[in-house]
């Protein structure tokens, strides 16, 4: 019998997938799988225990194991609302678009705050086998076994990342294993909060390092850092940052975050912690994310508020329409 459910909440790149081109299975996994459409497009049905994203499709009827109802290579479409397969059946009409919340104007004064606030709570909930206990937090991390040459790595990426933005995104981008390298999470983690911050130049200024190098880490990463560079991370990372400028709520972000991948919710984080460690220092005009000459310049912006004056666009409650049937491309 062919599975039947229905998903929740949508993200604003899945949608972009979902108007009756041919999707494949990229990978497939217990609680996730991800289709793609050939031309860099992805997105991600999973669980709807799972955070919401700018990539997701999340149910809360998920069948369990989705490897039982769905192999790598399987073909997908939509038609009349419904996401399709030989072995699947998704409904996505009642499904809701997610789109994070604008952040509300930073006060400069608070600036300093929110980051003690955020670096805090973290300390209280960080394990000490992450990268970000090791970085961050040593006395946390103890005697905790890591791999010594990845955090090396990491550290000189930092580092480089300090001074000069496209040598330390060189260093970074693909390094460790898994679905999202960690030096990936923590370029995804500097870039969203570039971005979510209201620092468009200095999001830009990074993304410009890191965009080009995406054919030296997998599609599934790629899709997720070109979202990061347009200020869009899974649910957690938006209301962290929020919840840091209202000085409330932090710990149960961190909470969420412990159950993203095996350290890819802590990865990200240590990302974060880098690009505000990078515009607390603009504070004294050494912000390299800037470039020469333009950290005063950005400083004088986040005092007005944002960079720019402008606030990224977003709300929930829109729905999900079917696109007009389009033809089938042949294989």
């Amino acid at each position: 019998m062919t599975p039947r459910f229905a998903a929740a909440t949508v993200g604003e790149f899945a949608l972009t997938l979902l108007d009756g081109r041919r999707l494949t299975a990229l990978a497939v996994f217990d609680g996730s799988f991800y289709l793609e459409d050939g031309a860099g497009g992805l997105l991600c049905a999973l669980s709807n225990d799972r955070e919401p994203g700018p990539l997701h499709l999340n149910c809360p009827d998920w069948p369990g194991n989705a490897r039982r109802c769905v192999e790598k290579g399987d073909g997908f479409t939509v038609s009349g609302g419904v996401l399709l397969s030989k072995t699947v059946r998704m409904a996505l009409t009642g499904a809701v678009v997610w789109r994070p919340r604008p952040l509300p104007a930073c006060d400069p004064i608070a600036f300093p705050e929110a980051y003690r606030t955020l670096r805090a709570a973290a300390g209280r909930y960080v394990p000490p086998d992450t990268y970000l206990a090791a970085c961050c937090y040593p006395e946390k991390a103890g005697r905790a076994r890591h791999d010594s040459a990845l955090l090396a790595g990491i550290r000189r990426g930092l580092a480089a990342l300090r001074e000069n933005p496209r040598t330390g995104a060189g260093m970074l981008i693909g390094l460790g294993p898994g679905l999202t390298p960690s030096g990936d999470d923590i370029l995804a983690g500097a870039l969203l909060t570039l971005r979510v911050l209201g620092f468009p130049g200095a999001a830009d200024r990074l993304a410009g390092c890191v965009l080009p190098r995406l054919d030296h880490t997998n599609r599934i990463s790629a899709s997720h850092l070109r979202a990061a560079a347009a200020g869009r991370g899974a649910a957690v990372f938006h209301e962290l940052l929020s919840s840091a400028f209202a000085l409330e709520g932090v710990g149960e972000c961190f909470a969420r975050i412990g159950r993203i991948g095996h350290t890819s919710g802590w990865d990200t984080v240590l990302g974060m912690f880098a690009a505000i460690d990078n515009l607390v220092a603009g504070r004294d005009g050494k912000c390299p994310f800037f470039g020469p000459g333009r950290a005063a310049s950005g400083n004088a912006r986040l005092a007005g508020g944002r960079e720019g004056g402008k606030t990224p666009s977003g709300g929930i409650g829109d729905r999900f329409h079917p696109a007009p049937p389009c033809p089938i491309p042949a294989v």
